[in-house]
Order: structure tokens, then sequence, then C-alpha cells
């Protein structure tokens, strides 16, 4: 992961969203990549929000740790989000 950061970074704000992972790579590349910020759940507070939940909900096309229920996850079909998927670690 973090070889994969260095090599696609080009300079980018990275985000990292890998649970425990993303604290120690952060760590580990801090001085060599321009920005990188681990944000943790917040993907997953953002859709919350904007749903209106008073509670932690089941997300479409996302395990969370909040709401621990992995079945019938489903990839996302979403162009939009697909397009901007730099590097696919699950082809590698």
């Amino acid at each position: 992961i973090e070889a994969a950061i260095l090599n696609e970074h080009k300079g980018a704000l990275v985000l990292l969203m890998l649970g425990p992972t993303a604290k120690v790579i952060a760590y580990d590349l801090y001085q060599r990549v321009d920005q990188i910020i681990d944000l943790g759940h917040i993907d997953s507070e953002y859709e919350w929000f904007l749903m209106g939940a008073d509670h932690k909900v089941k997300l479409p096309a996302k395990h969370t740790a909040e709401y621990n229920y992995d079945e019938n996850i489903e990839e996302s079909a979403d162009a939009e989000y697909l397009a901007e998927i730099i590097f696919d670690l699950s082809e590698s």
C-alpha cells in the first residue's frame, strides 16, 4: 500500500480510510508525501448526516465498524465514484 501511494500520489493530497492501518501508513509516509490524512470513519458519518439518520444504519456498498453487518455488501456501480479510483490494490 505504501509503495502504491508513493508511486501514484504525484503531489496530491492522500486520504486514508483503512482502519488502524491508516495511522501506521500516515506515520510512515508523512515526511515523504506532501499531504496525508487519516480520515477514519468520516465518510460513513457524512453519509449518515446526509441521510438524516439518528442512529447508525447499514450503508449500501460499504462495511462500517459502527454497523457491523457484512452480509450482501455489493460493489458500487456509481460511474463517477469508480472513475475517481486511482489505483486498485485488489488487482495487484
